[in-house]
């Protein structure tokens, strides 16, 4: 991260240089384009909304002093939950008959801990391919970010951002290096999280890829990047509880048969 750092600013001037060369060509080409108009037009209108985003100074430092403090309560929250939060999971529990609370417990506490194993074991997986592809392409720190794709991908749907981003950075070094770049990773990402994530989840916590992706869609609708989070735990709890909820049914079934069976025989014979 430090040597990308220091290899910025010559990306920079590469990126600028391409520019100049695109201008270049497009004067002996005798194209219409000018590219320092835009530029001159793009800077003047930059100018403009900066004055108007400068008299919206006052509400931005308290919408930020707002968010400090909602990060401040977090944390606290965090904190307290971390102290006591065994005995307020206890407290909830004690609210259900028994055994319900004893198989609640077990079956979030399976259900979360194989999800999120499940993400590392994918975010491990996307990765490695994204290292595989940034050596094939002869990419300068291929580790980094390969390792940045995979932890992003820890947050349903984050990774795109980041591959956006590398590509971004990338082109101001090697205009077509960042666009092959940009291509492989998209599909390496596609694949990973529409091909290998439903069947590696599915089988993991017991959901049907199609659910999977419904519960990721329901839970981003009503709780933003905490209901991606927790959205598909959610739902596996949800589909073992009934699933334990209709087996009870089904056990019950036969006995009942078999009761009504006797008796239907007893009173024939007499």
């Amino acid at each position: 991260l430090s040597s990308l750092i220091n290899s910025l600013p010559q990306w920079i001037e590469s990126g600028t240089e391409q520019i100049q060369n695109l201008e270049k060509w497009d004067k002996t080409q005798k194209y219409a384009i000018y590219i320092e108009q835009s530029i001159t037009q793009l800077s003047e209108r930059l100018t403009n909304v900066l004055q108007t985003l400068s008299t919206q100074l006052l509400s931005f430092v308290l919408g930020t002093i707002n968010s400090i403090l909602n990060i401040l309560f977090v944390l606290v929250l965090t904190v307290f939950l971390v102290l006591y939060g065994e005995q307020i999971w206890e407290g909830i529990l004690s609210w259900i008959p028994s055994p319900w609370n004893f198989k609640l417990r077990t079956i979030i506490r399976q259900t979360f801990e194989t999800y999120f194993a499940g993400q590392t074991i994918l975010a491990g997986i996307l990765s490695l391919a994204q290292i595989f592809v940034f050596v094939i392409l002869k990419v300068d720190y291929a580790l980094l970010f390969g390792v940045a794709i995979g932890l992003t991908t820890l947050i349903p749907f984050a990774s795109a951002f980041t591959i956006i981003g590398i590509s971004t950075l990338l082109m101001f070094q090697d205009f077509w290096l960042g666009l092959k770049v940009l291509t492989l990773t998209i599909i390496v990402g596609q694949i990973n999280d529409n091909v290998i994530a439903p069947r590696l989840m599915g089988g993991m916590i017991g959901l049907n890829p199609v659910w999977i992706i419904l519960s990721l869609f329901i839970g981003g609708k009503v709780a933003g990047i905490l209901g991606l989070l927790i959205a598909v735990p959610i739902a596996s709890v949800l589909k073992s509880t009934i699933d334990i909820i209709r087996s009870q049914q089904r056990e019950k079934e036969p006995v009942v048969f078999l009761e009504e069976t006797v008796k239907n025989s007893s009173e024939e014979s007499k």
